[in-house]
């Protein structure tokens, strides 16, 4: 009988030994876990931040590019409006008695290339003295519209309004549509083309 009863006593301390050692290893082991998944959340947390650092970082960028871009845009249809005013000005606001093509040529020497002041005046050649006595005048400033492109050179549609008269008739209306080609280096027309004749009304 005492051999029994001293045999369940080291058995139920065994089993208590061992099942302190069960929770004893159970509870590191959460330990760890816990450790780890603590550790997992700071690395997620560590990317997270890094991820909407550099979104904010990407969004300024962005934010600076199309400032930058409106603000050359509009430098740059400001110097194309200027340019295209001068030249207009200069074709269409004439009077033939005073004013000869080699005068009108000289007024768009600064803002024309050689190329594109041969295509505008090519039809020209013998200047003003066969003509009969002609008083033009542009009736408001160009219509323009600027092709968008990152590119060095830029297409132009322009739209022009004038009116004129031969000879001492009656005041003609006009309305033309012209195309040119605007180098932004030089900041220069380079090609001029005479597109087509416009409703006036």
């Amino acid at each position: 009988m005492d051999k029994k009863i001293i045999f369940a006593s080291i058995l139920l301390t065994l089993l208590f030994v061992g099942s302190a050692g069960m929770n004893i290893l159970q509870a590191n082991q959460s330990k760890e876990w816990h450790v780890q998944q603590e550790r997992y959340e700071k690395q997620l947390s560590d990317k997270d931040s890094e991820l909407k650092d550099t979104s904010e970082r990407l969004s300024n960028i962005e934010k600076r590019y199309q400032k930058l871009y409106k603000e050359k845009n509009g430098a740059t249809n400001e110097r194309i409006s200027r340019i295209t005013k001068k030249i207009f000005t200069a074709l269409y606001t004439y009077d033939t008695k005073n004013q000869t093509v080699q005068d009108r040529k000289e007024k768009l020497k600064g803002y024309m290339s050689e190329g594109a002041l041969e295509q505008v005046f090519q039809n020209t050649e013998g200047g003003d003295e066969q003509t009969a006595e002609t008083i033009s005048k542009l009736t408001h400033d160009p219509i323009v519209y600027v092709q968008s492109a990152d590119s060095a050179q830029l297409l132009i549609l322009a739209e022009v309004y004038f009116e004129f008269s031969v000879a001492g008739s009656e005041k003609m209306q006009g309305h033309y549509l012209y195309q040119m080609t605007y180098d932004q280096l030089n900041d220069t027309i380079i090609g001029f083309k005479a597109l087509s004749d416009l409703p006036t009304t």
